[in-house]
């Protein structure tokens, strides 16, 4: 009797060891250790086995196995949202300790398959996120990563266990209304469609990457393919944005359902119009990431061009990323001596760098800049005829003080006519170069701010003639109309200095702030800044204001969008130093 009892304790105690290790697995197990890579194309895959032959055995589901790309081996990859920063678990793989995001161990429960091994890529497990040099190697092979996927599996996760719920029963029911061929509306799927899985950037490309992608909502999946159909035929549309469905939407839902269309509609077995880096930022701006350097790195895969000049490199800093995005635009990409100052000042905006920053890297060479020459060239408005304003225009200058931003006066930038090769050595006014340029001591200087109030209205006379409005930068289209001289319509604006009648009014494709350009012997000087304002005013009503105010902000916007234009300016050479004194003049202070 004393024998039996002492094996039933013993089992019972071997009972509760295994119970302990396996609820921390941590006290028994050492660190997982990383192999490192050694070919140019070679990933690792995450070996899933599955539940028949793992049942009861701690640790024994998860394993690591090296393959080359090459090779075309068969794996799924993973798209997801990495969760809260700090909300992390310990997992076994091969027997030892890995940390991992507990979002993450969820996917992997739900891809452990009953009888079947799984082979997946997923980023924080397959990248040792410690080795700088692999981390830099595998994000710049991501696109083919995602590409060569037998097909790529996106979850999106919900925040409790009732909007889980919720998250299973609209995609359910989409599925169910897309092969019935209903009309339904995206509204109807806020944990859907307004998932935040949607508002990252690192999905763009693994979305429009893959060759074949399911949604995994909560457990249930629905194919992006019949999402991408239901959008081209209309049977899955979108409302009006003030529409009575959308009241229950936070801010950021309506921006995910955007989003979720847009990403949605991409085919990656149709032929598309390659876009550019410059294209890709603009189109993709408001997508989220956590480190800053992932706003380039995560479209880099669906440019060509600037995947094969521009290296990933974690630790770049904001300054010489953003000079290296210029370099590769301009240089390989071709980006339009139009929008090359707009770029510059979005980007450095879109990568949050200082002015002071890009000053000290540029004026003090604190950092190594590429011997890169930018074309640059605007939209010439107008000509200043008349110092004289009409007593309506002043009456609704009075207006728009109250709105606008503070001028700072820069240094005077002159311009100074490029000499042509040839026989006569002659000055070609179509090219300009900066000729003086404000010395390192004196940028240090804070310049003088003119406020609205004080800043000097002034009149005069450009083309009305509009271009067309662009969201996104597309090729230059027809050149612009030639100057009407006194024929076209009248304007008005700010300067933050006293202006001259032969002056001449220079706004650069989507810039907030126009340059008044004064005439010389030599070429131009830039003389102050200005802020545009088109004369809404109708001359059936005798002159008088016909236009309400928010008529008028309207017109504010229209000259500053720079869709509308009467005549190029000169074509301006500048290096990176030039770009950044130009950039100043023509962003906003603020």
């Amino acid at each position: 009797m004393m024998r039996k009892l002492s094996i039933l304790l013993k089992r019972d105690t071997s009972r509760r060891e295994r119970a302990a290790s396996s609820a921390c697995p941590q006290r028994r197990a050492t660190p997982f250790v990383y192999t490192p890579l050694q070919d140019v194309d070679e990933i690792r895959l995450l070996c899933i086995a599955p539940r028949a032959e793992t049942a009861g055995i701690v640790g024994s589901n998860l394993s690591i196995q090296h393959v080359c790309l090459s090779t075309s081996p068969l794996y799924t990859a993973i798209s997801w949202t990495w969760g809260y920063p700090g909300d992390m678990v310990d997992t076994l793989i091969d027997g030892r300790t890995l940390t991992i995001q507990r979002n993450l161990g969820r996917i992997l429960e739900r891809l452990q398959d009953d009888y079947q091994t799984r082979r997946v890529w997923v980023d924080a497990i397959c990248i040792d996120q410690r080795r700088l040099e692999e981390r830099n190697h595998q994000v710049q092979l991501m696109g083919d990563i995602y590409s060569k996927a037998n097909y790529v599996v996106a979850y999106l996760a919900a925040e409790s266990p009732r909007a889980s719920r919720q998250l299973q029963f609209e995609a359910r029911e989409l599925h169910k209304a897309l092969n019935q061929g209903r009309l339904t509306y995206t509204s109807e799927y806020p944990h859907l469609f307004g998932n935040v899985y949607f508002t990252r950037r690192w999905i763009i490309q693994e979305i429009g990457h893959a060759q074949s992608l399911k949604f995994c909502c909560e457990g249930y999946d629905v194919p992006m393919s019949l999402i991408s159909d239901g959008l081209q035929t209309s049977r899955l549309q979108t409302q009006l944005e003030n529409s009575r469905e959308y009241s229950f939407f936070t801010k950021a839902e309506k921006m995910a359902e955007v989003r979720a269309t847009q990403l949605c509609r991409m085919q990656p077995t149709t032929p598309r119009r390659p876009l550019s880096m410059e294209n890709l930022l603009y189109l993709h701006a408001k997508a989220e990431c956590s480190d800053f350097r992932d706003k380039i790195y995560a479209l880099l895969s669906l440019t060509s061009k600037a995947q094969m000049h521009l290296l990933v490199q974690y630790d770049i800093d904001r300054v010489q990323l953003m000079l290296s995005v210029l370099h590769v635009c301009s240089v390989y990409e071709g980006l339009s001596e139009f929008r090359t100052l707009s770029f510059t000042c979005f980007l450095r905006q879109h990568l949050e760098v200082r002015l002071d920053e890009l000053r000290d890297a540029l004026i003090r060479s604190t950092t190594p800049t590429p011997s890169t020459v930018f074309a640059i060239k605007g939209i010439m408005h107008g000509r200043i005829e008349s110092l004289q304003t009409k007593s309506y225009i002043e009456d609704a200058a009075l207006r728009f003080r109250n709105n606008l931003d503070a001028l700072h006066v820069h240094q005077i930038i002159s311009l100074k006519t490029v000499k042509a090769s040839g026989f006569m050595n002659r000055a070609d006014p179509t090219h300009l170069e900066i000729d003086r340029v404000a010395s390192p001591a004196t940028l240090l200087h804070p310049t003088a701010e003119i406020p609205a109030i004080d800043q000097c209205l002034f009149a005069f006379v450009g083309n009305e003639d509009v271009g067309p409005r662009l969201d996104v930068p597309v090729q230059d289209a027809d050149p612009p109309p030639a100057y009407t001289g006194t024929e076209g319509s009248q304007f008005f604006g700010f300067a933050s200095v006293r202006v001259n009648v032969g002056d001449e009014v220079w706004q650069f494709e989507r810039t907030p702030v126009a340059v008044v350009a004064r005439p010389t012997l030599q070429g131009y000087d830039l003389v102050g800044r200005a802020f545009l304002i088109l004369d809404l005013s109708d001359a059936s009503h005798g002159g008088r204001l016909s236009h309400s105010a928010k008529k008028f902000e309207e017109g504010l916007f229209w000259v500053r969008n720079g869709t509308n234009y009467s005549q190029w300016t000169p074509t301006i050479s500048v290096d990176f130093k030039g770009l950044y004194e130009l950039m100043r003049w023509v962003a906003l202070d603020r």
